[in-house]
């Protein structure tokens, strides 16, 4: 299944990151089970469910390591103009197992793809680590989305 955030209206670029290279490994099915023991209901555990109500779908609640059952735990992608680069920032947990990470550009909204100018950069964090993308402004307008992709 794959999942995008709401486009976001960042005039932007995207490398695809897979993740599950440390020691623990933690998919998404075992991060079900402990953050909703015995819950099976698909409207809770889902990766497109947001039973704490706060924005994010499950799916970004395990990348970025935050509280599917707590409002106050939510985490969003951050942009920042730097010079003439954009600065595209999102938590993610440490670990992961069997989850795809790519930044996706559109010139217009309807039409999506890799933002292939982007370079990317994962800076070490506990508990989280964060995954920068800095992509030239040149060449007009652009959006950007994060999308997430589980096997």
């Amino acid at each position: 299944m794959a999942a995008a955030l709401p486009s976001n209206p960042f005039p932007v670029g995207s490398d695809l990151i897979s993740l599950g290279d440390g020691p623990v490994g933690l998919s998404f099915p075992a991060w079900q089970a402990a953050e909703f023991p015995g819950e099976a209901d698909l409207l809770v555990i889902a990766e497109g469910a947001d039973p704490d109500r706060d924005g994010l779908i499950n799916l970004f609640e395990f990348l970025f390591g935050t509280d599917p059952n707590d409002p106050g735990s939510s985490a969003r992608p951050k942009a920042l103009a730097v010079g003439e680069s954009l600065r595209f920032e999102f938590p993610m947990a440490k670990n992961l197992e069997g989850v795809a990470v790519a930044l996706e550009s559109s010139p217009d909204l309807a039409g999506w793809g890799p933002a292939g100018d982007a370079s990317m950069s994962v800076i070490p964090g506990d508990p989280v680590d964060t995954v920068r993308y800095t992509i030239p402004r040149a060449g007009g307008r652009r959006w950007v989305r994060l999308a997430v992709t589980l096997p």
